[in-house]
């Protein structure tokens, strides 16, 4: 697939990639420093903060926001994507970066508010509940990372070849 973008394409196109990248990877960089306020917060013996009463429905609560959040993330973006060209050029990124801040920001919140709620809710024995639903998220979040190649055909679908 050989395309051949013009200069004001391709500036856009790095923009986005920009922001896209910074965005997917400021989550990750949040979610190392949590787990390390996390963990100075247990050795500090600041730790079951959530009463094991109520942990249950926490845990519910979390595992139900997964499984609505993350399809309907992924859901809502692939068909917003289609249409963000509506706009014309001049709303093209700004409407691009919104739909990849929604898609990641939806997922974040359940891979960060997992992260978080692991250390809240320590009781022994140790239930990891809360980082297996982390995990889960995390590799949704994969679904997100931006390459290049996937960022310009939904930027420019338009310049396709159609040789193949």
């Amino acid at each position: 697939m050989n395309r051949t973008l013009s200069d004001s394409e391709r500036n856009t196109l790095r923009k986005a990639m920009r922001f896209s990248q910074l965005v997917y990877y400021a989550v990750f960089l949040l979610a190392v420093v949590m787990a390390f306020v996390g963990f100075k917060l247990v050795s500090a013996g600041i730790s079951t903060l959530v009463e094991p009463s109520t942990q249950v429905i926490v845990k519910s609560i979390s595992y139900l926001y997964l499984l609505l959040s993350i399809p309907f993330a992924l859901w809502f973006y692939s068909r917003r994507v289609r249409t963000v060209h509506e706009g014309g050029d001049a709303d093209l990124l700004r409407h691009y970066q919104r739909l990849v801040l929604l898609r990641i920001l939806l997922i974040a919140v359940g891979f960060l508010g997992n992260i978080l709620l692991f250390y809240l809710c320590q009781t022994e024995p140790r239930v990891y509940d809360f980082l297996f639903a982390a995990a889960i998220a995390a590799v949704a979040l994969l679904f997100c990372k931006p390459r290049e190649q996937v960022v310009e055909n939904e930027l420019f679908p338009s310049n396709l070849d159609s040789d193949d």
